[in-house]
């Protein structure tokens, strides 16, 4: 859903992040990726929200998802809004789609 490289500031490294989200199980994978290390994990989206909302603030290209997962987060619908909103940011195209297999 969102993909993008946070601005390094002298000393420190680029940091590309990306975020990706399971509709009905209400669930975001988020990842970090900066220089050869790179991190991973799924989230319920309320605990999401809670540890890394502050890095979805930081970049217009994360920035429209929020209001989208706090909404997730507190009703648990959503999904055709938020589907809309990438769409009109990407010229009318859906989200690539890829099915993870998660064991919990």
């Amino acid at each position: 859903m969102a993909e993008w490289m946070r601005t390094p500031v002298p000393g420190d490294a680029a940091c590309e992040r990306r975020v990706w989200i399971a509709f009905d199980e209400r669930l975001v994978s988020y990842s970090e990726c900066e220089g050869d290390t790179s991190h991973t994990a799924v989230w319920c989206v309320d605990e999401f929200l809670q540890h890394f909302a502050d890095r979805l603030d930081e970049d217009d290209a994360s920035r429209w998802l929020l209001p989208h997962l706090e909404r997730l987060a507190s009703t648990g619908g959503g999904k055709a809004a938020t589907l809309r909103a990438y769409a009109a940011r990407h010229d009318g195209a859906p989200p690539p789609t890829v099915v993870c297999d998660v064991v919990l």
